[in-house]
């Protein structure tokens, strides 16, 4: 799950925000990894602020909470503050 300060400045991994079951999001990581592309939310320009690269063994990246639909990044917000079920 996060490692980084409060609540606003969060990065997940794509299996993490598909384990989450949030509204507007793939259950899979496949799935969100699509949406992902589709998105456009890995765009290199982008790097440091939609995402950044995944330090550890595997790699990756993880996304920020902003590149997120509406209701997804809702959803999260009130499940880190405790105010929404797991």
């Amino acid at each position: 799950m996060p490692r980084d300060g409060d609540a606003t400045h969060r990065f997940f991994t794509a299996a993490e925000l598909a384990a989450m079951r949030l509204p507007g999001l793939p259950a899979t990581r496949q799935g969100v990894q699509v949406m992902a592309e589709r998105g456009g939310w890995a765009a290199p320009d982008r790097q440091g602020a939609a995402w950044r690269l995944r330090a550890g063994r595997g790699g990756g990246v993880e996304f920020h909470h902003a590149v997120l639909p509406l209701a997804a990044q809702a959803a999260l917000l009130l499940r880190l503050r405790g105010e929404a079920p797991a």
